[in-house]
């Protein structure tokens, strides 16, 4: 069966793993996938993950210098501070809860997580922050 995940890992995991009881199942992923969904299945006949294209960060990326930042994974969230750590920014914007939890554990700024993992959610937030520095 076809099947999209919404929301968190634990939500995701909980309505998929009633459509692949007992069934195999492949999630396409990238080299460094956090496996969140997989590993909380546990009702699956096997579990395989197909390896389709590699994440890695790049060692000198260009410094944004901008107002608000989003950050869509934790690999984004640990490569950015490891190069831009003394920016100044008025928002951080996080596309969920584990990204949230990566940057407070190398930040101390304010961080605003979406209210879920999508994103129009993450769209929704920005221009909310653009409206307020008007």
């Amino acid at each position: 069966p076809n099947f999209t995940g919404k929301n968190t890992p634990q939500e995701t995991a909980f309505s998929l793993s009633k459509q692949v009881k007992n069934q195999r199942v492949t999630f396409v992923q990238a080299q460094n996938s956090r496996q969140s969904v997989q590993k909380r299945l546990t009702n699956t006949k096997s579990i395989n993950n197909l390896i389709t294209y590699t994440n890695k960060p790049l060692k000198n990326p260009t410094n944004p210098c901008a107002k608000i930042i989003v950050l869509t994974s934790p690999m984004n969230a640990k490569c950015y501070f490891e190069h831009f750590s003394g920016n100044t920014h008025h928002s951080i914007i996080s596309i969920g809860n584990t990204t949230s939890q990566t940057l407070q554990s190398i930040t101390k700024a304010s961080i605003i997580t979406a209210p879920k993992p999508a994103e129009s959610a993450l769209a929704d937030i920005v221009i909310q922050q653009i409206k307020s520095f008007m």
